[in-house]
């Protein structure tokens, strides 16, 4: 799963003999098929070439180069954009190899990147909180001895020679011409050819620039499914080189006091997951459709194996914890790699702007477990340093107001709404009712994933964000410990 979207707000079961990974489920069989598109039109095909060459050449450093690119990137008010930044604006501006600042806002929060050299940071003005990665640090805080060598590589959207083959493997026709900011711009649409598809795993897309007569530069880029649905657009406004900038120009402004220094590494993780993030290209996660009770077997590995669950996936591992690493690495490799990149880089920056701190060494985390059989629950919160254990009826410094047989737990207003909830409708709830608990406000804008045990029956529910919900508005799919335990499903 690849849960989308740079940071500015931060961003969780329990379950005997039997480890479930639940998430939502791409499409496991193999592409449809593709419809060919029509030959190209030279023309097009020749201005496309030229918006790609000239792509290709703001990440180019040529000799002796003493020039500052600069734009306005404003991203399209469309549905495949994460809401927070849809419409947003932001300022750009690079020097080749190795400068960019990037500024804007995101969910109402003033927020600058960038880069000098091999130094870079993240800026929230609003919080008054900035991350700067710095070379030559050590690289955990538990072992001082191991050195960050990190070395941060030109700056690249794409590599230049991949934007300048594009063309090759596009089908590409003329579109209406437009004017983009009192500029006449020819507008061409690509689409890639079936085979380029294959042999170089190109994703199945169209790809619409507006280029500005007299220089080809792309005025205007969208990307979309080959039907047009899904759209992803961003604009270049008035797009320019200029001078080269004071080397003060890039460095992080002085009025940012709050500053927490750390290893490069733990930035260059997040700068190679921003493009995604940002444009929500990396991966977005469709709604489920309703469940129809569907269970399949998809893959085994040693003693675990991976079903499919009403277009869910859901992990099952055995063995030694050797043998169920494996399992694990095997079955959904490519999707824990996926999550690395959103969920450390996406989820863990965007919390640590809304704690001010930096999240590298400040795990915190928080569960409740209920007994189906004693009917007692108590709530846990553990950080590397403490262990500490509410009883159900109890009360903590973080949670003040006791609730007779129950552990609610939540945090400022959010806290407040649940207790609420939980006191109006004491003894009358059900499992549709304790799944409403859930909802806005007492979820965040950051919840991934929504969860409700119901011990005695061993039944739970489980809806997971996409890439148009957060988690306690889309689909809850229903699982039973019981069942999941019985025999695999055949092939």
């Amino acid at each position: 799963m690849k849960p989308r979207a740079f940071p500015v707000s931060a961003l969780r079961g329990l379950l005997p003999a039997v480890a479930l990974a639940i998430a939502p489920l791409v499409p496991l069989s193999g592409k449809e098929a593709v419809p060919v598109p029509p030959a190209s039109d030279p023309a097009a095909q020749a201005g496309f070439a030229a918006g790609m060459n000239q792509l290709a050449g703001l990440f180019e450093q040529r000799a002796s180069d003493e020039r500052t690119f600069s734009t306005t990137l404003e991203l399209g008010d469309s549905a495949g954009l994460p809401g927070e930044l849809r419409g947003q604006r932001f300022s750009l501006k690079m020097e080749m190899p190795d400068k960019i600042l990037l500024a804007g806002k995101i969910s109402g929060e003033e927020v600058m990147i960038g880069r000098d050299g091999q130094r870079a940071f993240v800026w929230a003005r609003g919080k008054n909180f900035a991350v700067a990665g710095e070379p030559g640090l050590p690289k955990y805080r538990t072992n001082p001895a191991l050195i960050d060598a990190t070395v941060l590589g030109s700056i690249a959207l794409l590599p230049p020679e991949q934007l300048r083959i594009l063309p090759l493997l596009c089908a590409v026709q003329a579109q209406p011409s437009e004017e983009i900011d009192g500029a006449p711009c020819a507008v061409v649409r690509a689409v890639p050819m079936p085979e380029a598809l294959k042999a170089a795993n190109l994703p199945d897309i169209s790809i619409v620039l507006a280029l500005r007569e007299g220089d080809s530069m792309p005025l205007r880029i969208t990307i979309a499914k080959p039907d047009g649905s899904d759209p992803k657009t961003i604009a270049l406004r008035e797009p320019r080189f200029s001078a080269k900038a004071p080397s003060t120009e890039w460095a992080l402004p002085a009025e940012a006091s709050n500053v927490e220094t750390v290893p490069l590494v733990q930035l260059r993780g997040f700068f190679a997951n921003l493009t995604g993030m940002l444009l929500g290209t990396g991966g977005a996660i469709p709604s489920l459709g309703p469940a129809t009770g569907e269970r399949k077997l998809v893959a085994t590995q040693g003693a675990g194996r991976l079903e499919s669950h009403d277009g869910t996936r859901v992990l099952f591992l055995k063995g030694t914890p050797e043998e169920m690493g494996t399992q694990h690495g095997t079955l959904l490799k490519r999707e824990i790699r996926g999550m690395v990149g959103q969920i450390l880089y996406g989820v863990g920056v965007g919390s640590s702007f809304d704690k001010g701190r930096w999240f590298f060494g400040e795990i915190e985390e928080y569960y409740v477990i209920a007994d189906g059989k004693t009917r007692q629950s108590v709530a846990i919160k553990a950080t590397p340093e403490i262990l500490e254990v509410v009883q159900a009826g109890g009360t903590h410094p973080q949670l003040p107001t006791a609730v007779e047989d129950s552990v609610v737990v939540s945090a400022g207003d959010r806290y407040a709404e649940l207790l609420q909830r939980v006191q109006s409708g004491f003894g009358k709830f059900d499992a549709a009712a304790a799944r409403d608990l859930m909802t806005r406000p007492v979820c965040m804008g950051s919840n991934i994933q929504s969860v409700l045990f119901a011990p005695d029956t061993l039944d739970f529910w489980v809806a997971n964000a996409d890439a148009k919900n957060v988690a306690s508005e889309t689909r809850y799919t229903r699982y039973n410990l019981a069942e999941l335990l019985e025999a695999a499903p055949a092939p």
